[in-house]
């Protein structure tokens, strides 16, 4: 098969999954003697991060968040004796976009962390919330500690469990497993977990209102071919703005795109260090197509013109761009929303599948009944607008 990834440069974030139809994305391990140890086989493996794990008498069944990843779990090779690794025949529908979002903004996994947990609540008590959205992995509960760690064979149902908990009053918070993990290719592996990496740009010397505009311009040309900017914030007292990038090599290559133009505007731009790493989670959303926009296809059949409510209900997300406001002032039948960063964008979809409140109460937004959302530029499927957001 043709991996065109070897064509492009090695700090090129590639979107593998070029279709939103049934993709091939699950490896099957096999043959496996009677009673294996499932956590022995997926340590051997590799398999990290996965979407869900299939237990078989004589085989395993992993599904990895795209093919890319399945492929690289393959190549790595098995670490067994006696056992084969091959793509599985089955087909997957993509992830959706608010799976994505959760990925990337929750750090969903198939593990759950679960701390200071009552006096009054009993081991019984928890694995009875845990038992209601499927069979465990794996769990441990410490006594003494009030702690617990809890994982699904499959990361949907470890989601689920994670919003049962927290309805009932246990903080809980996803869990990664750093051991093996499979980054995209674009990602260079020594720059994880790391804080001080070169992965921000400084834009400084600003003197004219209007370079705004050329700055949009440039992020705008760049996400073309090389990714998301991670974040983008403008210092208006400072005269300075500040992008993040995801890898020092995105960063610099910002920087080398636009050398002649800094040179003529007079502009200074440099490459600083991020104090905190990225989120491993993150880097994985991001290369399943998560960007600072987000698409609402509005379902009517027509033009909406969307009053300033609904600006108001975005803004309250998240900073969103300029572009942005302008769109909520003639009759559209797809709205995209810019964010300022990645994280807000990935919010507002949570939002709007109604995993997670803005202020207080849910709004009423009419003019999304029977709208999706999505990522711009992604093979995500669409999810839909919950309708506790229109009813």
């Amino acid at each position: 098969m043709l991996r065109l990834a070897h064509y492009f440069p090695a700090n090129r974030i590639i979107h593998r999954s070029l279709s939103t139809g049934p993709v091939s994305r699950t490896i099957r391990v096999e043959p496996l003697p009677e009673g294996y140890n499932v956590n022995r086989i997926l340590a051997a493996i590799k398999a990290n991060p996965a979407e869900s794990i299939t237990v078989a008498q004589d085989h395993l069944l992993v599904r990895f968040f795209n093919e890319d990843m399945a492929r690289q779990c393959i190549v790595s090779g098995s670490g067994m004796v006696g056992a084969v690794m091959k793509m599985d025949d089955a087909l997957s529908p993509p992830l959706s976009a608010v799976d994505v979002a959760a990925l990337g903004r929750l750090g969903m996994s198939r593990s759950l962390a679960l701390t200071d947990i009552p006096k009054e609540v009993q081991e019984g008590n928890v694995l009875e919330i845990l038992s209601r959205h499927g069979v465990l992995q794996s769990w441990i509960f410490d006594l003494p500690n009030r702690t617990a760690t809890a994982r699904y064979l499959d990361m949907h149902q470890a989601f689920k469990a994670w919003v049962d908990l927290r309805e009932n009053g246990i903080n809980v918070s996803f869990r990664m497993n750093p051991d093996r993990y499979i980054f995209p290719g674009w990602f260079p592996a020594e720059e994880a977990d790391q804080g001080k990496v070169k992965c921000r740009v400084k834009i400084s010397r600003i003197s004219h209102p209007t370079f705004v505009l050329t700055l949009r311009s440039w992020i705008s040309e760049f996400e073309k071919d090389q990714g998301p900017v991670l974040s983008t914030a403008l210092l208006k007292e400072q005269g300075s703005a500040m992008l993040q990038f995801a890898t020092s090599r995105l960063a610099q290559r910002f920087v080398d795109m636009w050398a002649s133009e800094i040179l003529r505007l007079r502009v200074r731009l440099s490459v600083e260090p991020l104090p905190l790493a990225i989120p491993r989670t993150l880097v994985t959303a991001i290369a399943l197509g998560a960007s600072r926009t987000v698409t609402i296809n509005i379902d009517a059949g027509k033009d909406v013109t969307l009053s300033r409510d609904y600006l108001h209900f975005f803004k309250r997300i998240g900073t969103i761009t300029s572009e942005s406001r302008y769109q909520f002032t003639s009759p559209i039948h797809e709205l995209r929303v810019s964010y300022e960063t990645v994280f807000s964008a990935m919010r507002c979809v949570l939002v709007l599948a109604g995993l997670e409140v803005v202020g207080n109460k849910r709004p009423r937004l009419p003019g999304l009944e029977g709208a999706s959302i999505n990522f711009l530029g992604s093979y995500l499927n669409s999810t839909l607008v919950s309708p506790s957001l229109w009813q």
